[in-house]
């Protein structure tokens, strides 16, 4: 498989448990820096984004830039965070999919497969 998978999360704990499952499913995950730079998705060129909603400097700025960059606008995005609101902010921020924190792991692993196979 080996897939890159970026994680973009604030949450040290989270960053460690979704990156141990996810090599374990066999994808290469990639860990965005801080601050986020959408310069860091161009170099990876990600078969998909894990974004959590509820960064310092905006889940909803990130996502809609690396929506509206003509590189990166076709990298799908799935978002996460614990807000009840989090369908809408998905829709109007353009992602492509979301999970609410906290997920069930068979379900979010399902919905990677799905969204990298769509």
């Amino acid at each position: 498989m080996f897939q890159n998978i970026l994680l973009i999360d604030k949450d040290p704990a989270i960053i460690d448990v979704i990156s141990i499952m996810l090599k374990e499913e066999g994808y290469n995950v990639l860990i965005s820096q801080k601050p986020f730079r959408l310069e860091e998705v161009k170099e990876h060129t990600p078969a998909l984004i894990l974004l959590h909603h509820g960064l310092s400097n905006d889940g909803s700025i990130i996502c809609q830039s690396i929506k509206n960059c003509s590189e990166t606008k076709g990298i799908p995005i799935i978002m996460s965070s614990t807000r009840p609101d989090l369908p809408i902010l998905a829709e109007i921020n353009f992602a492509n999919a979301y999970i609410q924190k906290p997920f069930n792991i068979d379900e979010f692993l399902d919905l990677i497969k799905l969204s990298l196979n769509s």
